[in-house]
């Protein structure tokens, strides 16, 4: 086997209901997979009108798996994610799938990003560990959390803005 791989462990249908319906709310035209596994999140999505989805795995398998099983208007990379290599999208998803220095990096990344290019940039966090961190950094809203003591649940987070642009 590959060393150091993880075998995916599947997002509830649940957690990808709430996404989907926030995704269809906000019109969100854009959206990465940070650790896509077998494509069934993105798959999941394809089910959206105008949206452009891609994933990013780092297993073999499992990127040869999303490409043979997946819509066919899903892009995938089998790579390591660098965040500015994919600075473009509206939104992120992602299960605890970075270590904490990289997903941090991340984060600061994406509101550097959202303040310089004026806009609007979401991420879906999924059984992470460190929402208790991005709840309480003041320029990430948290607009919704369902996570319990075990650190399970759904988090999605918007970088704020005050009314001039500027990173609060």
């Amino acid at each position: 086997g590959e060393i150091g791989f993880i075998p995916p462990i599947p997002t509830p249908y649940y957690y990808l209901l709430i996404a989907r319906r926030f995704i269809k709310k906000n019109n969100i035209k854009s959206l990465i997979d940070i650790g896509s596994g077998t494509g069934r999140a993105l798959n999941f999505f394809a089910k959206i009108n105008n949206i452009n989805l891609v994933g990013i795995e780092i297993s073999e398998y499992c990127y040869n798996y999303s490409i043979k099983n997946s819509d066919h208007k899903i892009k995938y990379f089998k790579r390591e994610f660098k965040y500015n290599k994919f600075d473009c999208f509206e939104c992120y998803f992602m299960a605890d799938t970075l270590r904490e220095e990289k997903f941090f990096s991340f984060v600061k990344d994406l509101k550097e990003v959202s303040q310089k290019n004026h806009k609007n940039k979401y991420f879906f966090y999924i059984n992470g560990y460190h929402w208790k961190k991005l709840i309480n950094d003041s320029k990430l809203e948290c607009i919704y959390n369902n996570y319990n003591i075990h650190n399970r649940g759904i988090g999605i987070f918007k970088v704020k803005w005050n009314d001039k642009w500027k990173l609060l």
